[in-house]
């Protein structure tokens, strides 16, 4: 199913910081790699729902991998096995887009910024305070 991608102003901040300069085309990929057709754009990886913090499945939110050299956690051991991963699943990363799938409308998906780190105790993911935005903006999109 061809996926509709909003981006919010949050998130195309966020990217630009990460170097993606081209937010248009930038949708395009995430569109693509979010349909399970095409998991070959060589930046994004792994796809996953999120269930944490509660009521994180209620406004329909979920994550993609990001290739992220900036960050020090993605080791030259991690950049490797990314780039030798035969599947998005096996590709991981310590940073990671946040967005929302509409539950009803499936091919409506809003981008809504970057948690970095994504894994582990520090995680953002993890974070209340932190997701209280994806929660906020996940539901308005729910009830849109």
């Amino acid at each position: 199913m061809k996926k509709r991608v909003k981006p919010t102003e949050r998130f195309k901040s966020e990217m630009k910081a990460q170097g993606f300069n081209d937010i248009n085309a930038l949708c395009k990929d995430i569109a693509t790699h979010l349909t399970y057709e095409d998991l070959r754009i060589p930046y994004l990886g792994r796809i996953g729902s999120l269930i944490d913090p509660p009521g994180a499945s209620d406004a329909g939110l979920g994550h993609i991998h990001l290739w992220d050299i900036s960050n020090p956690t993605f080791t030259i051991d991690r950049q490797s096995a990314w780039k030798s991963a035969n599947n998005s699943y096996s590709r991981t990363s310590n940073t990671c887009i946040v967005y929302s799938g509409h539950w009803e409308r499936e091919s409506d998906v809003l981008l809504m910024g970057v948690a970095t780190p994504c894994h582990g105790s520090g995680s953002l993911l993890y974070d209340r305070n932190f997701m209280d935005y994806f929660m906020q903006e996940g539901e308005s999109f729910q009830d849109s």
